[in-house]
């Protein structure tokens, strides 16, 4: 007996100590040939490593002490294709195909993944067939079939939960099979207004947002981007925004005093809702809730970062431009209320788009009255610049040295050319048309 304990014993240092690695095979057609292995804390992804194959056989090697968690193996980074894997002091075979990863993914070594794999696999077809009968009943007039059949299969997914929560008992898997609990009644609601409060009331039981594994997982982040931007809709946008700022509220609430989880909550919506230009929630958020934080928790280099994205939404006044004009500094302030119409486009002589656009804006706008142009050539040499712009000669143009890295470039968020901004005569943004079609079609509704 002794030896069998001391060989368990050395077996899990051995385990402890040896560096696990991570298998991958790409089924099907692909031609990636890279993937790239991130840790996901929170919000955030930190790089682990990165393996090359020809062959769509692919081997990592954890680093030493590599903590367990969610980590995510992107095949696909410009496009955001990820897999999420559990790594919990063990090696990891996986085998999938890229165009396909909901069916085809499939763990041939790890415990912790393929019992968690197999939980999400049924319970997300019965938690889907549980909500399409409770949608079903709401327009069906055969509801007393829709009830036995929704009454079944909530138990049956409850059947699942308990089976897999104890067959998880000592695994990582184990904290994330308990927070995806979700609460189904045993009868089905009569109404939409009960079903959603409903929802909306018992949406974050199974979630403790002080879990450590958790909170190390974008399971609280998923589950708080779910709730507040998918749970809460309305076509009156007065009625969509307040029940959007009542989910953080009700978010902020359910976390309490754990302060950091409070912050990562916070930090990302304003992301999220700065790069979507919603400016109302961005400011709700920064003074009901990120400006209360502590404020050793509040970083002023990340609210600089919010206000740089918002700076060019729609509504806002656009940001100062400066320039020189024959050895005189022109601003685009000083031309508030000079013209009904300003446009400011940002172009390049080598962009070849451009090439072709910019010299159809300048006829077609040439002959408008009250309008102004301020173009702005992000350019690396000068040469060209000088010789097209003498062609447009009503325009202001602005010569944008260093192209990408041009400080008027970044202000305004600019990462192609050609890229508009049509302003008020107060200078207040009010369009950012993608393409010149859009732009000319502002100009013909008016």
């Amino acid at each position: 007996m002794l030896k069998y304990i001391l060989f368990l014993l050395l077996g899990s240092t051995i385990v402890l100590n040896a560096q696990d690695s991570l298998v991958v095979k790409l089924s099907g057609k692909s031609d990636d040939n890279q993937l790239m292995l991130y840790k996901v804390k929170g919000g955030q992804q930190e790089y682990v490593a990165n393996a090359k194959s020809d062959t769509n056989n692919f081997k990592f090697q954890f680093p030493t002490k590599s903590a367990p968690g969610i980590y995510r193996l992107f095949f696909d980074i410009q496009n955001n294709g990820f897999i999420e894997l559990l790594y919990n002091n063990e090696s990891i075979s996986v085998t999938f195909d890229p165009l396909n990863i909901d069916t085809s993914a499939k763990f041939l070594v790890s415990k912790e993944n393929q019992i968690y794999e197999a939980y999400i696999q049924l319970s997300l077809r019965r938690q889907s067939t549980i909500d399409s009968l409770q949608m079903v009943y709401f327009s069906t007039e055969k509801r007393e079939l829709i009830k036995v059949k929704y009454a079944k299969v909530v138990i049956e997914l409850k059947q699942i939960q308990h089976s897999f929560e104890e067959m998880s008992k000592g695994l990582m898997a184990h904290e994330f099979i308990t927070s995806n609990r979700n609460y189904n009644a045993d009868e089905i609601w009569t109404t939409p207004d009960l079903y959603l409060e409903s929802t909306q009331s018992h949406f974050f039981d199974a979630l403790d947002f002080g879990n450590p594994i958790l909170r190390n997982s974008s399971r609280i982040l998923d589950k708080v981007v779910e709730y507040v931007f998918y749970l809460n809709k309305s076509e009156d946008m007065e009625v969509y925004l307040a029940s959007k700022q009542q989910a953080v509220n009700d978010v902020m609430l359910k976390v309490g005093n754990i302060y950091d989880v409070k912050r990562e909550i916070l930090s990302s919506l304003l992301y999220a809702l700065a790069d979507q230009q919603e400016i109302e929630m961005v400011d709700f958020i920064i003074t009901q809730h990120y400006g209360k934080l502590p404020k050793e928790l509040q970083s002023e280099q990340f609210l600089t970062e919010i206000d740089r994205i918002i700076s060019t939404a729609i509504g806002r006044e656009a940001p100062e431009i400066s320039w020189d004009e024959n050895g005189e500094e022109k601003k685009l302030s000083d031309m508030k209320g000079l013209n009904e119409v300003i446009i400011i486009v940002f172009w390049s002589t080598s962009c070849s788009h451009c090439l072709n656009d910019i010299p159809t804006l300048y006829d077609f706008t040439k002959d408008y009255d009250g309008l102004q142009i301020v173009a702005i050539a992000l350019e690396e040499e000068r040469e060209d610049f000088d010789k097209l712009t003498k062609e447009m000669p009503q325009w202001i143009h602005v010569y944008g040295a260093n192209k990408w890295t041009n400080k008027i470039a970044k202000n305004y968020d600019v990462n192609g050319t050609p890229s508009y901004f049509v302003l008020d005569k107060d200078l207040k943004i009010i369009a950012k048309p993608e393409v010149l079609e859009d732009l000319q079609a502002l100009f013909d509704q008016n």
